[in-house]
């Protein structure tokens, strides 16, 4: 595995797994659970931030990107 994602959330604690993939929304889709202040972030092993988005409840709830 090239990447280390991490979720962590206002109700549960941080989680963390390995991936291929450089892409947040691809992690949120597969290991997020759509909590309030959810945030999933793609890290090098290195521990540069490459990737990140945040969940938002707003207009029936998505998750969104943030600019690094």
């Amino acid at each position: 595995m090239k990447y280390i994602i991490t979720i962590a959330s206002n109700a549960s604690h941080e989680r963390e797994y390995p991936t291929d993939s450089r892409s947040a929304m691809k992690a949120a889709e597969q290991y997020g659970r759509c909590e309030g202040g959810e945030t999933v972030t793609v890290w090098t092993k290195s521990g540069k931030e490459i990737s990140r988005v945040v969940w938002t409840p707003e207009g029936g709830g998505r998750y969104l990107r943030v600019a690094l």
